[in-house]
């Protein structure tokens, strides 16, 4: 990159930089040579939800760097450009009204995009997408206020283009909820299997042996050759009388803090047949981690699927994957 900034045949040519926005400052010395310059900053949200969905997220850092860059263009570099992206990400709710201000403040154009699925993501996709997953929005109660606070922002600011994109996605998500109605959270347990009877429940196994199946001193699991090993289950639903054909699969792993090179499963369930999918929620009570998996059959209450089918996979390779050591199944 250097080398492009420093080419006087290049003069003409815009330098479009995509980052995360932490490290630019180290950087401006050089960049400076360039006439044109386009920052693309992936942000997400602002404040604590920034650093709640980054991972070493430096929100004070970042925000003074699009400050300064922003300086930089009023000042002396007109050509340079600076606009941040977005991904509708349930963390980022409670901060969009200020997501919202900070962009109109410092005069920084921003755009909204939906969460991608790839294998492996699943439970980032299943705990975040609210655009696929809209009912996710129910943790967030004041969620349609925070849409519209944001909107405000940004129509008052002259910010139409903002102000439309997230309408979109607000009215994308008032419509997905109303095609399911009021969802009924399932808090009575119906059945519970053990290890053992988890084991007694899978009909198919993927890239691994059912004899790589282990119980080991890492726990209960296998050694996965690839992120898309793992192990399809079958669940009888048939006697469970799901209220409005709701239920919850809770997955329970006993041991909050893993050895090293040991990771816990994931389930991919947005595909299970005869279910549609409504979120997972995971969170640690004790020295307990808890998976639960939102589901409600496709045709409500009268057409529940006589069994449940899902897959339970790695996450990374080369790893040990571990599978629960419990898994209940809940109806409301």
């Amino acid at each position: 990159m250097r080398e492009f900034v420093e080419d006087p045949e290049l003069d003409m040519v815009r330098l479009g930089i995509f980052t995360n926005g932490i490290m630019v400052d180290k950087h401006l010395d050089w960049l400076r040579k360039k006439e044109r310059v386009s920052f693309k900053v992936s942000l997400d949200s602002v404040g604590d939800s920034y650093e709640a969905i980054r991972f070493r997220g430096d929100w004070e850092r970042v925000s003074e760097n699009l400050v300064t860059i922003r300086k930089l263009i009023d000042d002396e570099k007109p050509q340079w450009g600076v606009s941040t992206n977005a991904l509708m990400m349930l963390s980022g709710i409670e901060s969009l009204p200020e997501f919202a201000a900070f962009h109109v403040q410092h005069r920084i154009r921003t755009s909204f995009y939906s969460l991608s699925y790839e294998r492996g993501n699943e439970e980032i996709l299943y705990s975040e997408d609210i655009v696929q997953f809209p009912y996710l929005t129910d943790r967030v109660p004041l969620w349609r206020e925070r849409f519209d606070e944001a909107i405000e922002i940004f129509a008052s600011g002259d910010y139409s283009s903002e102000a439309e994109g997230l309408r979109v996605y607000r009215d994308m998500i008032v419509e997905a909820r109303s095609q399911v109605g009021d969802v009924h959270k399932p808090t009575r347990t119906a059945a519970s299997h053990d290890r053992d009877g988890i084991r007694d429940r899978i009909t198919a196994y993927r890239t691994i042996r059912p004899e790589d199946l282990v119980v080991s001193e890492k726990g209960f699991g296998f050694d996965a050759p690839d992120n898309d090993s793992g192990v399809l289950l079958e669940l009888d639903t048939a006697e469970l009388d799901p209220m409005n054909g709701f239920l919850t699969i809770r997955m329970t792993w006993q041991g909050a803090i893993i050895p090293k090179h040991v990771i816990r499963c994931q389930p991919v369930v947005h595909e299970a047949p005869g279910y549609d999918f409504l979120g997972l929620e995971k969170r640690q009570e004790g020295d307990t981690i808890i998976k639960d998996v939102y589901l409600r059959a496709s045709g409500g209450e009268d057409t529940a699927a006589q069994s449940l089918q899902f897959r339970i996979t790695s996450v990374r390779p080369d790893e040990f994957s571990l599978l629960p050591d419990r898994l209940d199944i809940l109806v409301a």
